[in-house]
């Protein structure tokens, strides 16, 4: 759920997501499509190294709690996105 931080004009949400192919990716948090994406940063994880890269360019919300990629795989990996709601 959303949280309205003290600075800020309108609630900002986080979500913590299992990766997965190219196209529609399931996420938790309240998204809908009038918000906005402020991140989308792909977790790589391996056995001694954690890496992250913004994927927010190829990212949209595609509907309630998804969002759609159009060119990384993050299948086995996490994302994190980090979305605004509107005022």
């Amino acid at each position: 759920m959303p949280t309205k931080y003290a600075g800020l004009d309108r609630p900002i949400g986080l979500s913590v997501v299992p990766g997965g192919a190219i196209g529609a990716i399931p996420v938790d948090g309240n998204l809908e499509t009038g918000d906005t994406l402020l991140e989308v940063r792909h977790m790589h994880i391996s056995a001694d190294l954690v890496t992250n890269a913004s994927i927010l360019a190829e990212s949209s919300i595609s509907g309630f709690n998804e969002i759609t990629t159009t060119t990384t795989d993050t299948t086995g990996n996490f994302i994190v996105v980090v979305f605004a709601k509107p005022n």
